[in-house]
């Protein structure tokens, strides 16, 4: 009725402008001006009075899609003064699609579905157009149009009638559910290689939601919605770049129940909340983790008496961080600790909480401890065949300077100077490979992530390489492919060196003593006479690092490595 009204009075304003005004004087009344494309609410054809072509859900089959022109279907026939000039053609495809976007646009969409319902109702019971409706058209007019392309057409006069109470709730459910389930996807994707699990179920909630929508928008407007066809678009782009399936909601024959718009926004609401949850813990962790850091600095520096009160920090700390289902072997919290337990007060007694952290910080300190002996008892052995080997070096060439007496660390860095090591561990750690390399003078650190059975045959041909002289393991890089890495190094007779604690030149320098020191040294003394082993060809100096993805069921754990 409205539409015909308008029709009619435009109808006797086009006569009245023809026929003129009587007497030929000059009409009284402002000519008028034609609205501007996107009318009130910054969308295709508002103000118009005439329904706009929407695309269809079959049009996105393309790579990208074109709006078509403007159409007029007026009764009557097109009216000149009515029609909206064609705007220009915007191309958009899959990688121009803003999930930002989307997700503000569906929120908005579901809160003037909202009004349109209350705006009807109060219509009907008489309210003050001025006061009590027309703010509220405004605020949505200013809020549409500050979004990109968002047409309201639910809030259009000339649109559908909204008067379906739980229709309209469902409406806007819908479209709540889609913002909230796009929001989601835009949290998860970047660690999509991380956690594919969780990756998947976000994008099945999104096209279950998105569907839905589709269906209820349709017995409503009996057209589509621009922010479902966005993602439906997006949704398939992403599945092919990514290789996901996605088996429901994304073919016509397999529609989504908008009723189920509930039971989609609580999932989707509950997945965010435990995302939450984890990002709320840890940061907790890491602030527990520098307290800890903090109060074990005071103790090693201020006197037992004042450091008393200190301990009982420490050891809340820990059971703070052990609630957090923190490991009690996690280096983090391992290492402040090895500086303060030898000096720990008689007075002071470990909480029975704290245990498993404490016997892990003695293991470490024991094993340091045996460490150090065992490289002063090789020592030891080493200096008298060193020192007769010198005395014969005087008595044979006396004009030469005295040489100073050679320890097992020198000979085994003279031995490294030049070659190559792999060492097996997690992810390349940069300024760790940079400091190795340089401290013991290497060729080249090849840094391999094993993550699965398949890179063996790449790690054997590396440790197959003739520059190769010692392999290294990281304490937890390859506790499932152990026997088969042994096996490795034994047929390529290169010798296995296992890692303590962190990456640590000194640390590490000490384990190679500790287990390799004869394998290495042995050869020394035909080296001397038959050339200098150190001299090898010139070669790439940066380091060789291969990654797998981490997600197989052989990598797990092979990340988690020690700090040093």
């Amino acid at each position: 009725m409205a539409g015909l009204i308008r029709q009619l009075a435009m109808s006797l304003l086009r006569n009245a402008e023809v026929s003129g005004p009587p007497g030929g004087i000059a009409p009284s009344y402002p000519q008028r001006v034609k609205e501007p494309y996107g009318g009130a609410y910054g969308a295709r054809g508002y103000g118009s009075g005439m329904p706009v072509h929407e695309p269809r859900y079959g049009e996105f089959e393309g790579e990208y899609y074109r709006p078509a022109a403007t159409e007029s279907h007026g009764w009557g026939g097109p009216e000149a003064g009515m029609v909206a000039p064609e705007p220009p053609r915007r191309i958009f495809g899959p990688d121009t699609i803003d999930l930002n976007l989307i997700s503000e646009r569906a929120r908005l969409k579901a809160e003037g579905v909202r009004w349109a319902w209350t705006r009807e109702r109060r219509i009907h019971a008489g309210a003050d157009f001025m006061r009590e409706i027309q703010p509220n058209d405004q605020s949505l007019v200013h809020r549409a149009k500050a979004l990109s392309n968002c047409y309201m057409w639910m809030n259009d006069p000339f649109g559908p009638r909204l008067t379906d109470q739980r229709q309209m709730e469902t409406l806007a459910g819908c479209f709540e559910t889609l913002a909230e389930a796009v929001s989601l996807v835009k949290e998860v994707m970047p660690d999509r290689h991380k956690q594919p699990d969780l990756v998947k179920q976000a994008l099945t909630y999104m096209a279950q939601s998105q569907s839905a929508l589709r269906m209820i928008v349709r017995q409503v407007y009996d057209r589509d919605d621009q922010d479902q066809m966005e993602s439906y678009q997006w949704l398939r782009r992403i599945t092919q770049v990514e290789r996901i399936y996605l088996s429901r909601y994304m073919r016509l024959d397999d529609p989504a129940d908008p009723n189920d718009w509930v039971m989609i926004h609580e999932a989707v609401t509950r997945i965010e909340q435990q995302l939450d949850d984890t990002r709320r813990t840890s940061t907790e962790i890491k602030k527990q983790i520098r307290k800890l850091g903090y109060e074990t600095s005071q103790i090693a520096h201020l006197p037992a008496d004042l450091a008393l009160p200190r301990w009982e920090i420490v050891f809340t700390t820990i059971e703070d961080l052990l609630d957090m289902e923190v490991p009690p072997s996690h280096p983090d919290m391992i290492n402040p600790l090895l500086h303060i337990a030898p000096s720990i007060p008689d007075e002071v007694e470990v909480p029975d909480s704290c245990s498993t952290v404490w016997n892990h910080v003695v293991s470490v300190l024991e094993e340091k401890k045996q460490t150090e002996e065992s490289t002063k008892a090789l020592r030891s052995r080493m200096e008298p065949g060193l020192r007769s080997v010198t005395q014969s070096l005087k008595t044979r060439a006396t004009d030469l300077p005295e040489t100073p007496e050679i320890d097992s660390t020198t000979l085994i860095k003279d031995r490294l100077r030049g070659r190559s090591i792999v060492l097996v561990s997690g992810e390349v750690r940069e300024p760790a490979r940079r400091a190795l390399q340089k401290e013991l003078e290497l060729k080249e650190l090849i840094w391999f992530s094993l993550s699965g059975p398949e890179d063996m045959m790449d790690l054997k041909a590396e440790i197959s390489s003739p520059d190769v002289v010692l392999v290294m393991v990281s304490p937890k890089a390859a506790e499932k492919a152990r026997e088969e890495l042994i096996q490795v190094c034994e047929s390529t007779g290169k010798p296995l060196v296992r890692l303590s604690i962190g990456y640590g030149p000194s640390t590490v320098l000490s384990a190679i003593v500790n287990q390799a020191a004869e394998r290495l040294t042995g050869g020394s003394q035909a080296a001397a006479r038959g050339g200098s082993l150190t001299s090898v060809a010139p070669g790439r100096s940066s380091v060789a690092s291969r990654r797998a993805p981490s997600t197989s069921a052989f990598g797990q754990g092979f990340d988690e490595e020690e700090d040093d």
